[in-house]
């Protein structure tokens, strides 16, 4: 998938020139497997954008068996200005364990507390915490399913520095990258 992605990105580059941010979501299995790893990295000695657009994600609840192999791919990702998330925060059952086990950048706050913070208290103090956790962690905190003005500004005031979801366009193939004209709403 990534290969296929860089070489869809080498195709299109005069297009993407606004491009800040891609996410890349990598399963645990991928980041065990030690061809992975290498194809990985030999992928990134040429990207086809600057290495600091790329943000590789891992699930929170992701199986990992290997966890040397894992860190030490995502230490090297780091050290080529990849960003690294953790994905899903706050749905698996090892959330503190797996922070203090992988490196990351960005702490991705799953949705579902997330779309319920103004309306359960439960879910606004857990959006809370994680924001608290992702900052004592020297991460950034993303909010997934941002959905609203209302909920945008309360993820502001909770101190969350990156959003997504639908408030700023529904998910959408790849190719609409390159189109001009509006994104689907």
């Amino acid at each position: 998938m990534i290969r296929e992605l860089f070489r869809w990105i080498r195709v299109h580059r005069q297009q993407l020139g606004h491009l800040r941010h891609i996410g890349v979501n990598l399963t645990g299995q991928s980041l065990t497997s030690p061809g992975f790893v290498r194809e990985l990295q030999a992928l990134m000695s040429h990207p086809p954008l600057p290495p600091e657009v790329f943000c590789f994600e891992i699930t929170e609840s992701a199986a990992i068996s290997d966890l040397e192999l894992s860190r030490s791919c995502l230490n090297e990702l780091r050290t080529l200005g990849c960003h690294v998330a953790i994905d899903d925060f706050g749905t698996g059952v090892q959330s503190f364990e797996r922070l203090k086990q992988l490196p990351f950048d960005l702490l991705k706050i799953d949705g579902s507390f997330v779309r319920n913070a103004l309306h359960i208290d439960s879910d606004y103090q857990l959006v809370r915490a994680s924001v608290t956790i992702a900052h004592a962690f020297g991460a950034e905190a993303v909010a997934e399913y941002v959905e609203s003005p209302a909920i945008l500004a309360c993820m502001k005031e909770l101190g969350v520095e990156w959003v997504q979801g639908n408030l700023f366009g529904k998910a959408a193939p790849i190719e609409w990258l390159t189109r001009s004209g509006p994104w689907p709403t």
